[in-house]
């Protein structure tokens, strides 16, 4: 329903893709900054870039236990599709 609205409506479409664009540019951002603290908080200090690192470990850890997790609730094969059921739950979660 909500395609076929968006269908019907290009002003909602051009919102979304806006606003998917704009989270994807943040995310980028981001990971940008991050990555640029690793760099730096390398040649200053090595705690910080074990705790950099420790927090990266436990994020990627998190996301293959839920990946995991939704396969053998669903028994989807796509990754994608599995992403992407994370996202809308992490999602649905945030507006709560």
């Amino acid at each position: 329903e909500e395609l076929h609205n968006m269908i019907k409506e290009p002003k909602i479409m051009f919102e979304k893709i806006t606003k998917h664009y704009t989270n994807v540019e943040r995310q980028l951002r981001r990971l940008y900054r991050l990555r640029n603290k690793i760099a730096h908080s390398a040649l200053q200090s090595s705690i910080s870039l074990v705790m950099y690192i420790e927090h990266l470990s436990d994020y990627l850890s998190t996301l293959v236990s839920e990946i995991v997790m939704y396969y053998d609730e669903t028994h989807v094969d796509d990754l994608n599709t599995i992403l992407e059921i994370i996202k809308d739950n992490y999602n649905k979660k945030k507006v709560l």
